[in-house]
């Protein structure tokens, strides 16, 4: 029995192995992949080749152009509304009411990246050749959704969409110049169909947060450093005078600036706008990147924006996170806010307060948390409201 069970176990250790060699054996570039039966390839190409693509429907064209920097490739996106024609159709009915299309731009990293690994090289699931006019209805070709354009290199290629199939896993499409039609999978324009929300970048940056070794933060008037310390199970944020201690109020608001999303791309800051703070991140000797906070004060409502080395442009970011971190930012140099003294905010609103419950003749007592006699301190490691430049952890914007 033992040598039965021996051997079924020699033969799945051989599967095991015989799996993971296939798998490691499979090209990762898929212009490299085989074409699996019944595929067909429409045009070849590599992602990095794409330069423009260009999807038009009734309502709008959506546009994006490959642009380069230091940090890599990046598409600048743009959606331009259309005016839609009323339907001549006799029995069509009252126009469909829907919101109109707003012109945007925006900046597209890892949307478009999954969107060029299927256009370049741009293969069918299959093909199903011409199509007569008779029968275009029944592939959505009579009314497309729209056309697709697509810029690789020198070579421009043209696809009319027509509708999804039942399950909405794939699409058809003709090719404008050979005229056959194909099926393709519908993740090819779903994105772009989806417009500036699907397209957008949402991340601050491309690497972990993880990867920090060092922060600086700079608020115009004073400038701060911040080291990663502990051990890997423990990692913390630590003043660098003070490297075993935990700066948890440091710490806190670090994460919450990591949390900064953008929201809506806009191509200039308004009239006005003035900078929160600056934090720049650095792995051991390298740069990283940065984040830059600007806040828009009106009076209807502040407005907040950020950008950073993988954004490139600016955009706005929820005010609620917004006003934490700008609110927060003195603490960080262990400046107490007016939200900070929180008994003398209580007593300003209500100037008998929790004094109703205090005897007659009591005197005050020692901040909570203190001994008798002993003051409470800002935290080791912390700057506190002198000079620009003064303290521990802290030194001039320039040095």
């Amino acid at each position: 029995m033992k040598e039965i069970r021996r051997l079924w176990l020699h033969v799945l250790l051989l599967l095991v192995a015989v799996v993971a060699a296939y798998w490691q054996s499979r090209p990762t570039d898929e212009a490299a992949r085989p074409l699996e039966p019944g595929e067909v390839e429409l045009w070849g190409g590599s992602p990095k080749d794409i330069k423009r693509v260009s999807y038009e429907t009734k309502r709008q064209v959506v546009t994006l152009e490959q642009q380069q920097d230091d940090q890599g490739q990046w598409y600048r996106g743009k959606i331009e509304p259309v005016e839609e024609k009323p339907d001549d159709k006799p029995d069509a009915g009252p126009p469909r009411k829907r919101p109109p299309v707003k012109p945007a731009s925006f900046v597209s990293v890892k949307a478009m990246e999954r969107i060029g690994e299927l256009l370049a090289p741009m293969r069918a699931k299959r093909a199903i050749g011409e199509v007569a006019e008779d029968r275009e209805k029944a592939f959505g070709l009579d009314e497309p959704a729209g056309t697709l354009h697509v810029e690789i290199g020198a070579k421009k290629h043209s696809l009319i969409i027509g509708k999804k199939t039942p399950g909405s896993a794939s699409r058809y499409v003709r090719d404008v110049h050979t005229k056959n039609v194909y099926l393709i999978t519908a993740d090819t324009v779903r994105d772009l169909e989806g417009g500036a929300t699907r397209l957008s970048e949402r991340s601050l940056h491309s690497w972990k947060q993880s990867e920090v070794d060092r922060v600086t933060v700079i608020d115009g008037k004073q400038v701060r450093d911040i080291i990663r310390s502990g051990t890997a199970g423990r990692r913390f944020f630590a003043d660098p005078a003070a490297p075993d201690v935990n700066d948890e109020t440091a710490g806190n608001w670090l994460s919450k600036v990591g949390r900064l999303r953008p929201v809506r791309f806009i191509e200039a800051l308004p009239e006005g706008a003035t900078k929160v703070a600056r934090i720049e991140y650095r792995a051991k000797d390298d740069s990283l990147g940065f984040i830059e906070l600007f806040r828009h004060e009106s009076d209807d409502k502040d407005e907040f924006f950020v950008t950073s080395e993988y954004l490139r442009l600016h955009a706005t970011v929820a005010r609620t996170m917004g006003e934490q971190v700008a609110d927060d930012l003195p603490s960080v140099f262990g400046i107490e806010t007016e939200e900070d003294d929180g008994d003398e905010g209580d007593q300003k609103d209500d100037p008998k307060g929790d004094q109703k419950d205090e005897p007659k003749g009591a005197k005050p007592g020692p901040p909570k948390g203190a001994a008798p006699g002993e003051k409470k301190g800002p935290p080791p490691g912390a700057v506190t409201g002198g000079p620009p430049g003064k303290g521990p952890g802290a030194k001039k914007e320039g040095d």
